[in-house]
Formats: C-alpha cells, sequence, structure tokens
C-alpha cells in the first residue's frame, strides 16, 4: 500500500527585503498617538478603551480618536490628513 502526504502549507513566494524597523520611541517627550476606528458598530467605543489603555500606559502621550466612520471603504482623505499631520503615530483598529 503507498501512502501520500500532502503537505498543507503553502510556499513562501515573496520574500521580505529588509525587516520592519518603524517605532516610536517611547521616551520620546508628549509623542502624539492616533487611535482609528474602522467603522464597524462599537468600534468608536472599542477604540475610546485602546486610547484609554495606551493613555495609562503612555501617561505622557497625546492620544487623539479618529473615525473613517464606513467599515466598507477607506478612510476618507481629510481623516488621513489629520492623522498625518497631527500624530507621531496611529494605531488602526481591524476586523470587528
Amino acid at each position: 500500500m503507498h501512502v501520500l502526504y500532502v503537505d498543507p502549507r503553502a510556499r513562501v513566494i515573496v520574500e521580505i527585503p529588509e525587516p520592519y524597523t518603524l517605532k516610536l520611541d517611547h521616551d520620546a517627550a508628549a509623542p502624539v498617538i492616533g487611535v482609528l476606528a474602522n467603522g464597524f458598530p462599537d468600534s468608536e467605543r472599542f477604540a475610546s478603551h485602546v486610547a484609554a489603555a495606551l493613555q495609562e500606559a503612555w501617561p505622557g502621550a497625546g492620544i487623539r480618536e479618529y473615525s473613517k466612520r464606513d467599515a466598507s471603504s477607506t478612510a476618507p482623505d481629510h481623516v488621513i490628513a489629520g492623522i498625518v499631520a497631527e500624530c507621531d503615530a496611529a494605531v488602526t483598529l481591524y476586523g470587528h
């Protein structure tokens, strides 16, 4: 009897050329962190909890909350522009 084992793992096709190195210096004086709600039901409420946890963990940081308001589309240009202009880093919510 011949048994054939098929490995279910996919082959890696794309190699990442360099590691992700962006980070926010935790010792930075008063960084501003944006939290972007994704538009799903209760995402703004959840984003507020994330913002509160960030503020508790990093009392010197400024926290700004944003919402794209519509889960089925990308964030509007004015929201992205606000995050870029006002924040040193951003946390975006994913899923629902």
